[in-house]
């Protein structure tokens, strides 16, 4: 099974290179440390949201016996069904949740990323994030 410290093993490598560049550009201290912050929130969410991936043969067969293992690529399908199943925590525990999760994404992205300063362009990439 591919769980997440495989990946925050390769995330290192990329920080290294992230380092070096910033570097050579010659980037502030204060850009730096908002870059290794939004560095480290994308490697928490990724490893939050997709790990463990199984890669064994047996492993998935018995995910998908189990119905472990299904996509879901209509918008908010899941929220419509936890809606009409009416468990109220579990409703709020999904919505608020999520909104947590997603939070440091909009205050992020305008400090890493000059071009997205708006309030309409920030919330167009978090959307079409929420969507994969």
């Amino acid at each position: 099974m591919l769980d997440a410290s495989f990946f925050k093993l390769i995330s290192v490598f990329f920080y290294i290179l992230i380092l070096k560049v910033g570097i050579k550009k010659q980037i502030s201290f204060y850009r730096h440390i908002v870059i290794i912050f939004f560095y480290t929130y994308i490697i928490g969410m990724i490893s939050i949201t997709l790990f463990p991936i199984p890669i064994q043969k047996e492993v998935i067969a018995e995910y998908a016996e189990l119905e472990l293992l299904k996509n879901n690529f209509i918008p908010f399908q899941d929220i419509n069904s936890m809606i009409k199943s009416n468990s109220t925590s579990v409703i709020y525990r999904q919505i608020i949740g999520n909104m947590v999760l997603f939070m440091p994404m909009g205050f992020l992205i305008p400090l890493v990323f000059n071009k997205m300063s708006t309030f309409y362009k920030v919330i167009f990439v978090s959307f079409f994030h929420l969507l994969q």
